[in-house]
């Protein structure tokens, strides 16, 4: 490991945005937790919080 505490402190910041499009009857499933597969939004959010930790790599 490397050692960085002589580095400067830095604040920074991400943003992201996207637009996904799908079928009305889709969102209304994901809405209503009616996927089969379970609950895509929580999927969703683990695989980001997943990808954000594997950013310094």
């Amino acid at each position: 490991m490397i050692d960085i505490s002589s580095k400067f402190e830095t604040l920074r910041e991400a943003r992201a945005e996207a637009r996904v499009k799908m079928a009305g009857s889709t969102v209304e499933a994901v809405r209503k937790g009616q996927v089969p597969k379970g609950n895509v939004l929580e999927i969703a959010r683990a695989a980001a919080v997943m990808a954000a930790k594997k950013t310094s790599e």
